[in-house]
């Protein structure tokens, strides 16, 4: 439901969305990423960045270095948009293909909560060329594009 409202871009309530799904599922990292997205756009950057933090903190060893490890380390801002886009890259061309939808994505959202719209619609826009149309955020990318460009339905 949180990515649901956070296509309507009503991240207020998809931002309680996600928290109420954390409660269900603590260990879901994506409902995590929804949460530092929506309370980065809401105006709450730090305290985002400390909640992922510490959620990634407690992810198992294992865990370490897999992608979702790579989305949380780039949102708060522990590798750069170079060494994030590198880690997108993999020899299986689907998997280098659905990383670079997201990567593409949390780029843009980074873009658009620091205020460079232009460079955001332009991230959104390489998210959506990747056709990864069953993936969350391509639908959320072209959300914020059709947001962004004031479009109306």
């Amino acid at each position: 439901m949180g990515y649901d409202r956070y296509e309507l871009l009503e991240y207020t309530n998809a931002l309680s969305d996600f928290r109420k799904a954390c409660g269900l599922d603590p260990t879901n990292d994506y409902t995590h990423f929804g949460i530092w997205l929506c309370s980065s756009l809401l105006g709450n950057s730090n305290g985002a960045n400390n909640e992922l933090k510490e959620y990634l903190a407690t992810r198992p060893a294992a865990d370490s270095g897999d992608w979702p490890s790579r989305v949380g380390d780039f949102l708060t801002g522990r590798i750069t948009e170079k060494e994030f886009l590198s880690a997108s890259d993999s020899p299986d061309s689907r998997k280098s293909l659905d990383q670079h939808c997201e990567a593409y994505f949390y780029i843009g959202s980074k873009r658009l909560i620091a205020g460079d719209k232009a460079e955001a619609i332009a991230d959104f826009k390489k998210c959506v060329e990747t056709g990864v149309t069953n993936f969350t955020e391509y639908q959320c990318a072209k959300a914020e594009l059709k947001n962004l460009r004031g479009e109306t339905e």
